[in-house]
This record gives structure tokens, sequence and C-alpha cells, in this order.
């Protein structure tokens, strides 16, 4: 859950989610790395949900044909329920996620290797079920590369507009072999690169409306370029997430930089095809800054703003009571201090009420 979620009947305020496939492997790491780096006005990223699905047989759930090698080969023996785990995802889990938590309905799909190829199969077979992918190093070897015949023939047929896929791409070229030459290259081994390769080449020839990225990463392995992945992954699909303030705008916070607050969220939603409102926690952070040094006409227009986005949120109340406390107008603080008591129940504001009506 995100540092600020209050519950599912906080509706003032909804999220985006991250559904990560081998949850018991990349749970923790994003977790903890959106617990970091979200929340505050210097966020590259919004607060998000992360469900973390853990895998009860990846061979099966991850593959979307079924395939030989040999009968001893029991990755092959359970393989292709693809499809089944992808309608389990459609109709019972998102359902579910949606129905107990606070979603905004922008939903991101990671996956590592298999989790990768399944990753790669829904957005080509699947692709409006999620607005994000991120498919690291994915297994596109799979039953003699099935999904790069897919992309060759659908790639160019689907509308991927608002769509964005994260490829990262780990070094497992083997016998000398480089990006250059790995194509030609014979040994076995090698088709795993070559598969990535050859689908990264058909998204940048084939695809118009997906924004899409990929990056090799000479330095790590099949192992390690996990986490490094999901990184730069996040970092491409919400590039344009974060509103920039300059120094001298920050000077000179008025009503036409509320609007340019405005404008910036409008055109991200655009570009993504996805309402996103202003951050209550941008906003106030940028308020409270304000009242720090003194800025008080600054600070009650950006609380003022906060509270018409979020007329339900205790906290939007808290803050403008914080800045009548400042100016010294102690009934205005009350009033907004109950105000906010009545919708949310913090301690704090609690606390403050109190010392007030001594």
């Amino acid at each position: 859950m995100p540092k600020n979620y209050k519950g599912k009947d906080d509706l003032h305020k909804k999220y985006p989610v991250i559904y990560l496939l081998d949850g018991e492997f990349n749970f923790s790491s994003v977790a903890g790395m959106l617990t970091d780096w979200t929340g505050t006005a210097q966020s590259n990223y919004p607060e998000m949900i992360v469900v973390g699905i853990v895998n009860i047989d990846r061979n099966k759930d991850y593959t979307p044909t079924h395939a030989y090698i040999n009968s001893q080969d029991s990755l092959i023996d359970s393989s292709g329920g693809g499809e089944k785990f992808t309608s389990f995802i459609e109709k019972e889990l998102i359902p579910y996620i949606n129905g107990n938590f606070s979603t905004d309905s922008y939903n991101v799909l990671v996956g590592n290797s298999l989790g990768g190829l399944f990753v790669v199969n829904t957005l080509l077979n699947h692709t409006q079920l999620f607005n994000a992918y991120i498919a690291i190093d994915p297994s596109l070897w799979w039953d003699d590369k099935i999904l790069i015949k897919q992309a060759k023939e659908k790639l160019s047929l689907i509308n991927f507009e608002g769509i964005s896929l994260y490829m990262g791409i780990a070094n497992t070229i083997d016998g000398g072999c480089d990006t250059s030459n790995v194509q030609n290259s014979t040994i076995p081994s090698n088709c795993h690169p070559q598969a990535i390769f050859e689908l990264d080449k058909l998204l940048k020839t084939k695809t118009k409306q997906l924004k899409y990225q990929s990056h090799y990463y000479e330095n790590e392995d099949h192992t390690s370029v996990g986490l490094i992945s999901k990184t730069d992954g996040l970092a491409h699909i919400f590039k344009l997430y974060k509103l920039k303030i300059s120094d001298d705008e920050f000077e000179n916070i008025d009503q036409e930089y509320i609007i340019k607050i405005e404008n910036h969220y409008k055109t991200y939603s655009t570009s993504i095809r996805h309402e996103v409102k202003v951050p209550e926690s941008f906003i106030n952070e940028i308020g409270y800054s304000c009242l720090n040094l003194n800025k008080y006409d600054a600070a009650k227009l950006l609380f003022e703003y906060n509270i018409k986005n979020y007329p339900l949120s205790g906290n939007c109340y808290d803050s403008y009571g914080d800045y009548f406390v400042e100016i010294g107008n102690f009934d205005q603080a009350i009033i907004y201090f109950e105000k906010a008591v009545t919708l949310s129940n913090i301690p704090e504001t609690k606390k403050k009420l109190k010392e007030l009506k001594r």
C-alpha cells in the first residue's frame, strides 16, 4: 500500500496498480522502491498499489502454448496454460483488487524470463488488459519463437495508443559473439538473445503508437537484470509524470501557476489515455514549503486548491488549519481542524484541536 493509503473507503484518492509476476521474488524490491520514491513533491512516480502474484506452476501459467522437446522434460509437459492464467488475472484478480482497494484502473504488468514471455503474449493478444508492460529478458525462444511469428503478423494491426512497453535485455550471448553478430550464431544457447533482439527490431519498425523503449544491459546476466530493468521500466512508463518547479516559479506561485499545474496533468493524462488528477501530496508539500517561508498568500492558494480537488480528504483541511494557525486566526483554524477530524481519524489534528480549545 502507498504511504498515504487510507483504505478502500477513502474514495477521494485512487491509485495505479503494479501487478508483479513471480511475486515471491519481485515484491519486496518493487514495494521498497516505491515506498522510498513516492509521496513527495519530488517524486518521479505516482503512489501505487503493488500486487505480487505468488506463482504455483510458472512453467504452465506463463507459457502460451503446449510444446514438446522430450517426454522427460517437466517444463514442457506442464506447459500451455498461459491463456487460462490470463483469464484468472482478467476475470478474478483485477476485479478483486478493484473491488477491495482504492484503484484508478491504470494497471502495469511486470515479468521476468518466462514471466516476460507472458508479458509479451499479453501485449500481443490482450493489449488493452494493461496500460503498461515491463518485459525483462523474456523467454521468446519458446515453441520455436511462436510469439515472434505472431508479432510479424499482428504488430502493425494492433492499436497501441496510450500503451507503454519497456524491455530489459540481459547479456546472455555465448561463444564470443556480440550484439552485432549474434543473429548469425548457430550456438543453441544463443536462441534466447536472438529471439529478444528480433522482437526488439520488430517493435521499433512495425509499431508507431506504442511507447516503446528497450535497453541492452551489457554487464547484467539473466538473473541480475531484473532490478535495474524494473527501475528503468518505471522511469520509461512515468517519464512525463513529474512536474518540475524552477526557483523562479516557486518564488511567484499564483493562479497562473495553478493553471500550469492543471495543464501539465491534463497533457500527461492525454498522453497515456487515462485521467490523472493533480496529486494531493504534491500540492500539500509545496503549500507547506510556502508556509515555512512566510509566503502566506501562496500557501493559502495551494491549500484551497487541494480542498477543491480533494473535498473528502481530512488531510487537506488539516493543512489549511495549519495555515490559519500560522497567521494567528485560531477561530478559523478550529473550524478546519474540526472538519478534518470528521473526515479522517488524524491523531495529530485532534491534539491540535485540544490545544486551541484550552
